[in-house]
This record gives structure tokens, C-alpha cells and sequence, in this order.
């Protein structure tokens, strides 16, 4: 069975030669949308036999819908410009599309480490913090939410055992820094609330004013288990 690796960027020189190098072995095509890179991103995708299309930014989700809607692979592995695949990740999805097995799902969720400059991050919620990214052609979409887009797909999941490393932040203060910025969310409903929560499982504590719920992060705490695991 084919395989599709698609990814959305916009100057990310600094991780994409690394990711790219890590999905060759069991890329049939790489698709990328690039929405206005400055850098050397696209250069370097195109040395890697990527397919690169220009596209304004309009939304997270809306621009992974669309570059999976340029797939043409029987699977479709979507990832970020910074996720960088293991070694042994790649010889399991290898092992997985060559087996009739992997149509007994829809889609895998794969495990992800959070990296800040070199050093993982494995402890306060942070991981296995399993994704959605491998699934059957046309078989979901991203679906827009608050904080973290999401594949959506109706039917069953399976999970692959070994990781992808997620090279989000250059230093400690990048990783707080970001945290800061997204520190309170206003749910419009429970089930949001809840929702989220299952992405940031990190969060510390809960108030609820006015019938609203907030999740608030506290980004010292976090910090501190970052630098110390």
C-alpha cells in the first residue's frame, strides 16, 4: 500500500531537513504547503523530492484539510514540519502497510515525544501524548477546535508502539513562552472544556466564574518538570 506524508509549513528551515530525511524510506510522494516561507524551507523540501504548493494561511485545519486533499497514497501520514520520525517508527509503519492487518483500521495514533532543544520532555502529561496522523485516504479530516486541530474519523483506531519526536521548542524560555501565550481558554461548552482537557493534560487547576469554564496552565510547573526529567 502507498503512502502519502503531507505537511503544512512556513519557515522552518531549522527541523525540516530532518523530518524530511526521516519519512524518505517510506514516503511514495511528500506534499508540502508552504504559506510564504522566507527561509529555506521550500528549497530543502524540494531536495527531497517533495511536492511543494503555495498557499495563504488560512487556519490550521483548513490548511492540513487541504494538503491531505493533494495525497494521492492509499494511507495518508499527516505531520508537522518540526515532528521528526524514529528509526523504529518507520521500520513499524514499513511493517505495517506491507501486512493486510493495517485496513483492520481506519487510522493509528502514534506516540509523541516533546523535545525542548535536545532534551524530552516525558513526564507531566507530555507523553505518550498519542496523535492521529496515520489514516486510510479519505477516511477523515482535520476538525477545527480551540487549541489543538484533530484528525476526525468515524471509524476504528489503532495505536502504533514506537514514537515520533516533536522538536517544538529551541529553549526553555521559547517552551514558557508559549505556554504564557495560551495560558487561559474560554470553552463554549463542557464538552469542550473536556475535550481540551484531554490535549492538556498538564493543566493544574479549573474555575469556573459566570457558568464558563477556563483551563489555566501553570507554566512554572511545567517548565520545571521540562528541564529536570
Amino acid at each position: 500500500m502507498s503512502l502519502s506524508v503531507v505537511l503544512v509549513a512556513q519557515d522552518e528551515e531549522r527541523n525540516i531537513e530532518r523530518v524530511l530525511s526521516a519519512v524518505k524510506p517510506i514516503a511514495d510522494e511528500i506534499v508540502l504547503v508552504d504559506s510564504g516561507s522566507t527561509d529555506r524551507t521550500v528549497e530543502i523540501a524540494k531536495e527531497h523530492g517533495a511536492l511543494c504548493h503555495f498557499r495563504q494561511w488560512p487556519g490550521f485545519a483548513e490548511q492540513k484539510n487541504y494538503a491531505m486533499s493533494l495525497a494521492t497514497g492509499d494511507w495518508v501520514l499527516s505531520l508537522d514540519a518540526d515532528e521528526v520520525l524514529s528509526s523504529e517508527l518507520v521500520a513499524e509503519i514499513k511493517q505495517l502497510l506491507a501486512s493486510s492487518s493495517a485496513t483492520a483500521y481506519d487510522g493509528y495514533r502514534i506516540p509523541r515525544v516533546l523535545y525542548i532543544g535536545d532534551k524530552p520532555v516525558r513526564h507531566g502529561g507530555f507523553y505518550p501524548d498519542a496523535q492521529l496522523r496515520l489514516i486510510k485516504r479519505g477516511a477523515g479530516t482535520f476538525n477545527d477546535r480551540l487549541v489543538h486541530e484533530a484528525i476526525k474519523i468515524s471509524g476504528p483506531v489503532g495505536v502504533l508502539s514506537n514514537a515520533m519526536h516533536h522538536y517544538a521548542y529551541a529553549t526553555v524560555e521559547e517552551f514558557s513562552s508559549a505556554m504564557e501565550s495560551t495560558r487561559v481558554f474560554r470553552p463554549a461548552s463542557l464538552h469542550e472544556a473536556a475535550s481540551l482537557a484531554g490535549d492538556a493534560i498538564h493543566s493544574t487547576s479549573w474555575f469556573i466564574p459566570s457558568g464558563h469554564f477556563f483551563i489555566v496552565i501553570s507554566v512554572e510547573v511545567v517548565c520545571l518538570m521540562a528541564v529536570s526529567a
